[in-house]
């Protein structure tokens, strides 16, 4: 009996190709099989977590969400601000067609036709910080419910009931 016989098949029970699909195939399940329960243990993993205080600067921030940021407001299960520092409010004439972009992109001081401006009125810079509890992974912190890390530079979204506020994060420590 040969090996391959002249039907190209494998002593004379499947051909070639067919059992090249099926170890491809088993290869495949398994290769998916692998990662799926490589991916649950790591995310399964119990990391401590840790409460971090990180410092946050929010920039034309409107008057009315200025006003609303308090000590002790509370994202549930992300963050809890502890502390505020606001500037004055400052107005910024916007013009006409910008308005969609306010206050971020457009800034400008004078501007020769008042009719076609709309004026604003902002607090140029907020600080404010949060205490968050993280967990830190290779060295790296992470927001405990998000998921997302935490690291100078990086942009920050708190979203309580009454407000929606962006910033960059300036700083952070270990609180404690």
């Amino acid at each position: 009996m040969k090996f391959i016989d002249e039907k190209g098949r494998i002593f004379g029970l499947i051909n070639i190709i067919d059992l090249a699909v099926i170890v491809l195939i088993a290869s495949g399940g398994y290769i998916i099989y692998e990662g799926y329960k490589n991916v649950n243990l790591k995310r399964n993993e119990a990391m401590p977590i840790e409460k971090f205080h990180i410092k946050v600067l929010a920039t034309d921030v409107p008057v009315a969400v200025a006003e609303a940021i308090k000590e002790g407001d509370v994202e549930e299960g992300k963050a809890k601000i502890i502390s505020v520092k606001k500037d004055q409010p400052v107005s910024l004439a916007v013009p006409r067609g910008l308005q969609t972009f306010y206050p971020k992109l457009y800034k400008y001081e004078s501007v020769q036709r008042p009719e076609e401006v709309t004026e604003y009125t902002v607090v140029p810079k907020v600080f404010i910080t949060f205490e968050a509890p993280c967990y830190v992974k290779k060295n790296v912190a992470y927001l405990q419910n998000s998921g997302g890390p935490v690291k100078i530079g990086m942009p920050f979204s708190f979203s309580s009931f009454k407000y929606d506020l962006d910033g960059l994060i300036i700083d952070m420590e270990r609180a404690g």
